[in-house]
């Protein structure tokens, strides 16, 4: 981090009329941006514990994390935790990396769907799915589960395609 300044010239043999073209100079000002991390898990899992523990140590990183299956008054680990899960589509822009472990889909309500494709199409946020043993089958409508899990036109922007019979 700090201040600096790139200097570049070139040299030529030729004679020039003026070589007051011949250099460069850029300052460049590096500063530390810690990564906004918003984690949501559909319940507690070993890899949640991991996953939290590591992000709660890293430096370069400003964590949030919600877990659908805590009651009311669970304090939800993070470096800024927060009350609620974002409601609005600026509110999600805020974060830089959405990491879903297992959620319940059709429990973080109507407007997900298109909130998490403006996320990742839009605003150039990073989307990182931990499929899970309980609501993933759900969300794919495999395992025995009847139908899936809400809206599901979100799933358009993750490289999975979903044949039946593959389970």
């Amino acid at each position: 981090t700090g201040q600096f300044e790139f200097r570049a010239s070139v040299s030529i043999d030729e004679v020039e009329l003026t070589d007051a073209d011949n250099v460069a100079v850029q300052p460049l000002r590096v500063v530390r941006q810690r990564i906004r991390v918003l984690l949501i898990a559909g319940y507690p899992t070993p890899e949640l514990q991991f996953l939290r523990n590591a992000m709660l140590r890293d430096n370069a990183v400003d964590f949030a994390s919600w877990l659908q299956s805590a009651g009311d008054s669970y304090e939800h680990p993070g470096h800024r935790p927060i009350r609620r899960l974002p409601a609005t589509q600026q509110e999600l822009d805020a974060y830089d990396v959405l990491l879903l472990v297992d959620p319940d889909m059709a429990a973080l309500g109507a407007a997900w769907p298109e909130m998490l494709t403006r996320f990742v199409g839009h605003a150039g946020g990073g989307l990182i799915y931990l499929a899970g043993e309980m609501n993933t089958c759900k969300l794919f409508g495999v395992g025995g589960e009847s139908g899936r899990a809400g809206d599901t036109s979100w799933l358009r922007i993750m490289p999975v395609v979903v044949e039946p019979g593959l389970y």
